[in-house]
């Protein structure tokens, strides 16, 4: 969602949009538009038959950055057709951020938490009762009084994100019905994610460019569409990326033979 503020409204045309990155500009929006990670995204996987029969559990996936997590938790809070929430957890200092997250998603919605291994472990078992009994106990208080109230909250699906799943609080992994890991992308993959990025955005990368440049990319689509977006800011006759450009781009950022 688009979020707007009064000085947006004042500030409109008087500077110019910060500028979006390729990487995120060429994201899929569906789990169809993914590239990679076939095994978990496959017809018939435990995660496709989950979706397909409105079941799906809460969710973790674990890996190392730039290989789809956060991607993969968009693309499935839309082939669920549910509303989409993110948060990350170093950001839900305290119990009452965590209320105020929870009390305001809109039924149904799939709630995504990045950085999961970073809970707070103070929140762990409010989430735990959010997550099995859709409620939270309250204390209120007004002075020397308090009370004990029980706070209905709207139905939700968590999908967690986390590059270091050891780090998992052992009581909330443990809640997870469908715990898959992400690899890195093999450069065939990425080679194929460049190509189809660089034909949107209006240039041509040949098959010994695209694949020269993944060699580059570490094994992430992030990483490769970074490289893509540096070559295409050489200038706008870059419209054909081929080995010896990529080479040379490289060679500029200071890449060795290994990429």
């Amino acid at each position: 969602p688009v979020r707007q503020t009064i000085m947006d409204l004042f500030a409109h045309g008087a500077q110019r949009a910060p500028r979006v990155p390729l990487a995120t500009r060429m994201r899929p929006q569906t789990l169809d538009e993914m590239v990679g990670q076939s095994a978990l995204l496959a017809v018939g996987s435990p995660l496709r038959t989950a979706i397909e029969r409105d079941r799906l559990p809460s969710c973790l996936f674990h890996g190392p950055p730039g290989t789809g997590k956060s991607t993969l938790a968009r693309g499935i809070a839309a082939a669920a057709g549910q509303p989409l929430a993110e948060v990350s957890a170093p950001l839900l200092r305290d119990r009452t951020t965590l209320v105020r997250l929870l009390a305001g998603l809109a039924p149904g919605s799939v709630l995504f938490l990045d950085e999961a291994h970073a809970l707070p472990p103070t929140l762990l078992d409010a989430l735990l009762e959010a997550m099995a009994e859709g409620r939270l106990s309250l204390v209120l208080s007004d002075g020397v009084f308090a009370r004990n109230i029980t706070l209905r909250l709207p139905a939700f699906t968590l999908v967690a994100a986390t590059t270091d799943a050891g780090a998992i609080l052992p009581a909330l992994r443990s809640r997870f019905g469908l715990r898959e890991a992400l690899g890195h992308y093999d450069d065939g993959t990425l080679a194929e994610v460049v190509r189809g990025a660089a034909a949107k955005a209006g240039a041509e990368a040949t098959p010994e460019g695209a694949l020269r440049l993944a060699q580059a990319a570490r094994g992430t689509p992030r990483e490769a569409l970074r490289l893509l977006e540096r070559a295409l800011e050489q200038g706008p006759g870059v419209l054909h990326l081929d080995p010896h450009g990529v080479e040379r781009l490289l060679a500029r950022l200071g890449y060795d033979g290994e990429g």
